[in-house]
């Protein structure tokens, strides 16, 4: 295979993430963050709207003048208003960013019953892993 025709890792749109992170029905957490201004906005609502083009401009708007965006990883009661632990519903996603020792928890992962869904190599956080609410059998 030539270097032309070495794929490029596959990376998800915003809406692909969500999607993919989420069940449709899903309420979730947006937060749009803006320093320079103070400005701190926060959206609770379903995953289907999130990654729908509508919300997906708007975020892409604030993202282009100053925003940072983002996203709470697990989905919220129906009734939450806010997002506290006492707001999540359910557990679905859980983070791991290793600074140091990424190989070796990468190994421990690899022999346990975990099933990552996403491996992420980068100069800030050497290894960050996604685990789903799924495991290997």
């Amino acid at each position: 295979m030539n270097p032309a025709e070495k794929a490029a890792p596959f990376v998800p749109s915003a809406s692909e993430y969500i999607l993919d992170s989420f069940q449709h029905t899903d309420r979730i957490a947006m937060l749009v963050l803006n320093r320079d201004f103070g400005e701190t906005i926060q959206r609770i609502t379903s995953a289907q709207k999130a990654a729908s083009p509508e919300f997906q401009a708007w975020l892409r708007y604030k993202n282009a003048n100053g925003s940072d965006i983002y996203i709470g990883m697990n989905p919220l009661k129906k009734d939450a208003a806010t997002r506290t632990k006492e707001d999540i519903e359910s557990i679905s996603h859980v983070y791991l960013d290793l600074d140091h020792g990424g190989p070796e928890a990468l190994e421990a992962v690899e022999h346990s019953s975990l099933v990552p869904s996403r491996i992420t190599c980068s100069t800030v956080r050497p290894i960050s892993i996604k685990l789903s609410g799924k495991s290997k059998g």
